[in-house]
Formats: structure tokens, sequence, C-alpha cells
């Protein structure tokens, strides 16, 4: 029985609240109805000249005041304007169809407005009083909105004073308003009265006791006691003047005048202008609630303010504790840095003292196989010693390049060079070129290369032969006597655009340990000490094999057992192609070179250092090569110009005294002739980086020979050239 009752009782709410909800919609579309009827009764009033003027303009810009209640006033609580005057715009622009838009700050003064007003940024004020002084400067509405009488305000504790003893007090007005016209019409001989800009300063003043009256309203002191809660004022003395509310115009406005005239017949405003006669209290009590919710506010912010300390003094807390976690990880971290740092600094300095050995014994070598050569009278015991200078100095070079690889690498400037070749024939000729060493050691050697590996492969083949050589190289070197390396090259997969090849290499040396396995592919190491006073090296050779596999996204790998030999293997995937692979050109002996002829070519030789020219002309001697010698860019630049069509190729050197290879290059460039365009120059330099190949090239070079000098490909890069002169 209960829940049936309970359930009438909802039933019947529902009801209750669809009926209001129905007669709000039925309210509102009687209102829209009445509107309606409205705009079409005040569509026929109009003028075509007036409905012309509506849809040429409109947007109608407007000034309003921001303390004038209830006319118009800003609420500074929730940041609205309000009024008579702004509801009563509102229906003008239902009616009209024109839409008002304020174009002023809620905190400028009545005689800005005024002036806004009448240079025509706004065509209409909210409310402007008409008197004698204004008549001519601006133009009225027909209707008023409200009447207000003019009055003399005081705080309430100063007594009452009858018509003449206003004479007697002190009077405060703002100047150039209706209040100043107004009152000095009335007491035109008062003596004591103050002016002030704005009512602002006025209503401070007379707070202050400056004053004992203020000209006002009793509207104006409706807005101070209900609207703003000033409740210490009163009015002392109102005059018989009544003053109309209405709507103020620029001059240039009559039409605008005339329709918000006709508009005002359809409008009404009483009933606009009585909810404001008798919401006075209500907007006081919403004063006093809104100091209410500003203090409790300001209690709200401090109990913020209070709870953000404790949360700050928590963070502190936390903060205190973190840092001394991350104090003592940065401790541990720093000692552990400082262990690795003096680890890699014993690295380095052991590196260095082991670079140091690997120089000086080449070094050692050519000095004193040079003492022993010029004290030799046979030509046997000569040329013994020149063959041993020349394999300290490749040994030399070596270590120099080792270096310089590994600083390319660290600086990111390692590159590779594609090209298409036969993996198979290079293999084969390193290995050939090898075997003398492993015959020196009597050591077992072996090659085997699968068949299955395809002819024609893209890839970088000087880079794998600086790989294999390493390989190879130190598994002859850490190889005794009587032992045997094994070189196994096998294809593991294949598609149809590339194969994946595994190559190891064998040995049955000393071997490795686990420890030593870890760190063998590091910069600056070697497996031991002891490895190095016993076998030499810079433990440069496996770091640039790592990065140039690495580089070929490839891997490389160590397996071995201390005392048992070593197993290091690398696997490539390279590209296949139908291309004829370049063909391998074998290492040049001195008596190949005896084949190379340039008879009937002529060179200009730019180098300062005479040593370097004196090794250049004994070296191309048989080669019947015609040279000039220049000391310095210019000289070769004179010699140049002097005779262009003698020469058929320029050795630049680069870094000379007077002007360098640079600066003569681009000056023999410039000289506009086309044989200045053509003839070949290549640059002779120990920077042999990319970046300097670039420059080399950026200045008009054709392309560079590195120091020290390779025999063997200066005469290539001499044939490549001279090959397409007029005789070669």
């Amino acid at each position: 029985m209960n829940t049936i009752k309970k359930l009438r009782v909802i039933l019947l709410a529902i009801v209750i609240i669809v009926a209001v909800v129905g007669c709000d919609e039925v309210q509102g579309e009687q209102r829209k109805s009445k509107i309606d009827k409205r705009t079409y009764q005040m569509s026929f009033s109009l003028t075509d000249d007036e409905r012309a003027y509506i849809e040429s303009r409109p947007v109608i810009p407007f000034v309003a005041e921001s303390d004038n209640y209830p006319i118009s006033f800003f609420d500074v609580h929730n940041r609205q304007w309000y009024g008579i005057a702004h509801e009563v715009l509102q229906e003008i622009a239902e009616l009209t169809g024109l839409t008002f838009v304020r174009v002023n700050e809620h905190n400028v003064e009545m005689p800005v407005l005024l002036r806004m007003l009448e240079r025509g940024e706004a065509a209409l004020i909210t409310e402007l009083c008409n008197s004698v002084k204004r008549q001519g400067g601006f133009l009225w509405s027909s209707t008023s909105m409200t009447n207000d009488y003019f009055a003399l305000v005081s705080k309430t504790n100063f007594p009452y004073i009858a018509g003449h003893e206003v004479m007697e007090v002190r009077v405060g007005l703002v100047g150039n308003t209706i209040y100043e016209d107004i009152f000095r019409s009335i007491f035109p001989e008062h003596k004591n009265v103050v002016v002030y800009d704005n009512f602002d300063d006025l209503l401070a003043s007379l707070e202050r006791g400056d004053v004992n009256l203020m000209v006002s309203s009793t509207r104006r002191l409706v807005s101070l006691i209900y609207f703003y809660g000033m409740t210490e004022y009163k009015v002392n003395y109102m005059f018989n003047e009544r003053v109309a509310s209405r709507f103020g115009f620029n001059t240039n406005e009559e039409m605008l005048l005339d329709i918000i005239d006709k508009a005002f017949e359809f409008i009404d405003i009483e009933a606009i202008a009585l909810p404001w006669e008798y919401t006075r209290t209500g907007y006081g009590e919403y004063s006093l609630r809104a100091k209410i919710r500003n203090l409790l506010s300001m209690i709200a912010i401090l109990a913020s303010f209070i709870l953000l300390l404790l949360f700050l003094l928590f963070l502190k807390k936390l903060e205190e504790k973190r840092l001394g976690i991350l104090v003592k990880q940065r401790t541990n971290e720093l000692e552990e840095l400082n262990e690795m740092y003096i680890s890699a600094s014993k690295a380095k300095s052991d590196f260095l003292s082991n670079m140091s050995h690997e120089i000086r014994t080449p070094l050692n070598a050519i000095v004193g196989m040079l003492s022993i050569g010029k004290n030799a009278n046979e030509t046997e015991r000569k040329d013994y010693c020149f063959n041993k200078i020349e394999d300290a100095s490749k040994q030399l070079l070596g270590v120099v390049n080792d270096v310089l690889d590994v600083a390319k690498i660290e600086a990111g400037k390692f590159e590779l060079s594609l090209i298409t070749f036969n993996f198979a024939d290079m293999l084969t000729k390193i290995a050939e070129v090898m075997q003398h060493r492993a015959d020196e050691k009597r050591q077992e050697y072996n090659v085997k290369i699968d068949e299955k590996i395809p002819k024609r492969l893209i890839g970088d083949d000087q880079r794998f032969t600086k790989v294999l050589t390493n390989l190879i190289g130190n598994a002859m070197k850490f190889t005794p006597e009587e032992g045997s390396i094994s070189i196994k090259a096998k294809l593991v997969k294949e598609d149809e655009n590339s194969c994946t090849i595994e190559v190891s290499v064998t040995d049955t040396g000393i071997g490795l340990s686990p420890e030593q396995q870890a760190r063998v592919f590091d910069s600056f190491v070697q497996a031991e000490q002891s490895t190095t006073r016993n076998f030499g090296g810079t433990g440069l050779g496996l770091t640039i094999s790592k990065n140039i596999i690495e580089m070929m996204k490839g891997r490389i790998w160590v397996e071995s057992q201390l005392g048992k030999g070593a197993k290091f293997s690398f696997s490539v995937e390279l590209a296949k192609t139908d291309e004829k692979d370049m063909t391998y050109v074998p290492e040049l002996s001195c008596q190949e070179n005896m084949k190379f002829d340039f008879e009937g070519f002529c060179v200009l030789l730019v180098e300062d250092m005479e040593v370097n020219r004196e090794i250049f002309l004994s070296v191309l001697e048989h080669t019947k090569l015609k040279i000039d010698c220049a000391e310095n860019g210019v000289q070769a630049v004179e010699m140049f110009k002097a005779s262009p069509e003698k020469y058929d190729l320029i050795l630049m050197d680069i870094q000379m005294p007077v002007m360098s290879g640079y600066e003569a290059t681009r000056i023999i460039r410039k000289l506009g002739t086309q044989r200045a365009k053509e003839i070949p120059i290549i640059a002779m330099t120990a920077n042999v980086f990319r970046e300097d190949v670039e420059k080399y090239l950026a200045c008009g070079m054709n392309c560079h020979i590195g120091k020290p000098i390779d025999i063997e490909n200066v005469m290539h890069k001499l044939q490549k050239h001279l090959q397409s002169a007029k005789k070669y």
C-alpha cells in the first residue's frame, strides 16, 4: 500500500513539473507571438528612408554610464551591464533588427562619454539630461524612461538645512555636468562651491568632510544606498526641478532618433522600469551577499595558502629525501666514472707508450739502415739496406693510417665507397698477398671459398680488404711457427636482390680468455700488455674492422679458448648486380712501373720542399715525362699564364709560402681561357680527411694524392688524367 502511495506522489510530481514546463513554453510562445506582432506593426510605421537606414547601418555604437543606477550601471561582481536603458535597447533591437554595441569600458567618466558622442564615435548615450547649455549640441528622444529629482546629499549625521541656509554651507559638484548647470541656475551667487573632475573624487571629499553637501539626485542616492551598500548618506535638501531620463543622440543621428521614437510607441516602459524600483532592497542584499562571498573567498584563499604551505613543507621533506638518495647515487656514479676514467687514462697511457714503441721501431730501422747503407761499399749491401728501409717505411705508414682511421671513426667521418666487385677474386688476391708471411713462419695456410657466392656484388672492396688483412695478419702474428690458419667464406642465404656472406679466419694461436674477448674490439686495447711486448701492434686493427663491418650493417664476433686458438668471423649482407665488376688492380712493383711511358707530355710540379721535388723527379724519370717545377703558387700562376698550352697537367701542393695551392688553383681557373678551365689539377697533401678533399674539389681541383706519396697511386692518377690528352 505504501508503495502505491509513493508511486502516486511521484506521478503527481511529474505531472506538476510537466505542467510548469508547459506553462513556461506557452508563455515563451505567447511572448514570441507578441514580439512578432509588434515587429510587424513597427515595420509598417517605418518610412522607406528609415528602412534603408536600418539595412545600410545594422550596427549602432553607443556609450553607457557605469554608475547611473537604475538607468545604466556596471556590476563589478559579475562583470555585467544592467539597467532600464539596456533592457529598452534590447526591446528596440528586437523590433527594428538593429544591433546596439557598447563602445566604452566601465571606468570611463561622463565628460569622456560626451566627447565620444560629440565626435560621432557613438550614435547615442543611455541617458542625457536636457539643459539650456546643451541645446544645439545634442538630440534627445521624445519619450523618457523615468524621472528624477535633483537634491543636495549629505552624510546622515549632518543636520537638515532649509533653502536659505544653502548659501552658508560648502557645496561640492562635478564640473561640466547637468548638476552644475541646475545648481548655478538656482544659486548663481553661491561663493562656497568646490568643483571636482568626477563623482568618485566628489564622494571621497564628502566622506572626508571637505564639503558639507554634494549636488546629486534621488536616483544617485538610491544607487549608493541599495546597490553599493553605502547607507551613511541621505537627501538633505530636494529641489523642485525634475529631470526626465532620455536617450541622448549625436546631432547627425536624426534618422536613428526618429526610428527609436517610433519604437518607443510599441514598448511598455513602465513594465520595464517598475521592477527596478521594487528591487532596490534586493540589490542591497546582493551587495551584502557579495561582501560575504568576498569574505568567504578570502577565508578560502587563506585556507588554501595554509594548505599550500603544508604541501610545500611536505614536498620539501620529500625533496630532501630524494636529494639524499640522488647524492648517494651521484656519489656512486662519480666513483664508477672515476674508476672508468682511471681505466681509460691507463689504457690511453699504455696505448701512447705502445704507439711510441710502434713508431720508434720502424724509425730506428730507417735511421739505422740509412747509416749502414751510407757506409757500405758493396751494391748488394746497399740494396739490402734499401729493402729494409722500404719495409720499415711501410710499417710506419701503416701505423699512421691506423691512427687516422680511428680518428675518422670517432669523428663520424669514416665513409664507404660502394662499387661493383668480384668477392671471390678479392679474397683470393688478399690470400695470395699474405701467403709469403705464412711461408716465413712455416704455417699451414689454406683458403676455402664457397662457389655459390654470386660473382658480382656491390660493396666497398677496399674496406673489405682492410678487414681481411687485419684478421689474417693477426692470425699469423699470434700463431706460432708450424701452426695452421684457415680462411673460409660461405654463402649463408640468398634472395633475388641480395645475399648474406659469412667469412671466418681460424688459427691455432695463443687464444683469448672470456674477459679478453669482451674488450678485444675496444680502441687502444690488446689482450694483455704482455701481448704488446711479445707481438707488437697498436691495438687498433680490430676496432677499425668492427666499425667497418657495422657500417656495412653486418656483425663481427670472436670464438676462442685461451691457449687453443681463435676464430674471428663476420657476416654482411651485400646487394647483387648484373653490372660488370670493376677490374681488381694488383699492386705494382718497381719493375712494373717501368711499363709507363709518358713521353711527349709535360707536367707542372708545384712544391715548396726541395726534397719532395727531387723525389718526384727521380721516381718519374724512367717514364720520360717532362717536368717543370715551381716553388710556390705565384710562380705556378706566372708559368702557366706564360705557356698554358705547354702543360698537360698540374701537380699542386696545398700548404706553401707566398701563395697556397688553393689560391693558385682559383686564379688559374679564373684566367678565362679554355685551357685554364680544362687542365687537370691534382692536389698533393698530407691532409686527406673528407672535408679536406671537399675543399680541394670546391676550389677547382680534379682529385688528390695523399702524402707520403704512394708511387703506384701517382702512376695511376697520371695515367687516368693524361690518357685523354693529345698523345696518350
